[in-house]
């Protein structure tokens, strides 16, 4: 009788001792969490992109959460190759009915680690075009050019053409017009190059482009392209358009317009 009065002061003196280690555990986790994360973050800093970084922590923070776990369960002597059974059938059906978020998990990892593209680049995708504010795991959201936020998911963008406009430091300008075939090209060549000599956003190197690019039944169809900063095109692009029109008004350049041509129409029959 005393053995089995002893018994429920046991169990509970038990239970309260896998309590306390329990919240031990937990609290020794979280610990050694933020000093994994201080530390990576410290080491990192410099050599490492914050999306690489994020990537690193998020795996560190899963990894230490698996572990805590299974000390929790061995804590209570739960038959761990159970658990892991069960999770390995529970996986596959997951996995099954999850394969498009798997798919977004390892594109996201592929745009983090390849880096087409970062965090702050304008690029285009799938015709959006506008500027990379976040590279996460599963998706990706771009800041459009008329201040509209769009979630693009991994697996789309990975199957997707995509042009980045912010890969190199400098960008191409072309600007596209007609001349008539009359028209002294040697002339319009030599007024470009002063102007671009004049405009200050203009680079001397790469030289610049002067191309007739298609003889039209009217008209010569001409590409000019001029070399600039990459984050100074849009100062180029007004201001040279605005010097070659002033410069073309001046000099008497005028681009040609196609000329109509009136025919009879035939006589209605009577």
């Amino acid at each position: 009788m005393n053995d089995l009065s002893l018994m429920p002061s046991f169990i509970t003196y038990q239970l309260f001792e896998n309590l306390s280690k329990v919240v031990a555990v937990l609290i020794a986790g979280w610990i050694v969490n933020r000093i994994f994360s201080f530390v990576l973050a410290l080491a990192f800093k410099h050599s490492m992109e914050k999306q690489k970084q994020f990537v690193l922590q998020k795996l560190v923070k899963y990894t230490l959460s698996i572990f805590t776990l299974l000390v929790i369960l061995k804590i209570f002597t739960v038959d761990l190759k159970v658990i892991l059974g069960a999770a390995g059938v529970l996986s596959l059906a997951v996995g099954f009915a999850a394969q498009t978020s798997t798919s977004n998990l390892i594109s996201g990892l592929f745009l983090i680690f390849e880096r087409p593209f970062v965090v702050g680049d304008f690029i285009e995708v799938n015709d959006i075009k506008g500027e990379v504010l976040t590279i996460d795991l599963f998706s990706m959201r771009i800041k459009t050019v008329d201040n509209l936020l769009v979630r693009v998911p991994n697996e789309v963008v990975m199957k997707s053409k995509v042009t980045n406009y912010s890969h190199f430091p400098i960008r191409r300008f072309d600007l596209i017009f007609s001349l008539s075939y009359f028209e002294d090209l040697d002339k319009v060549k030599k007024l470009l190059l002063e102007i671009v000599d004049d405009n200050p956003y203009c680079l001397d190197e790469p030289e610049p482009l002067f191309l007739v690019q298609k003889m039209g039944e009217y008209f010569l169809e001409i590409k000019f392209g001029v070399w600039g900063e990459r984050h100074q095109l849009i100062e180029l692009q007004n201001s040279f358009s605005q010097q070659v029109r002033m410069a073309f008004i001046k000099n008497n350049i005028a681009l040609p317009v196609r000329s109509m041509k009136l025919e009879e129409s035939p006589a209605a029959p009577t």
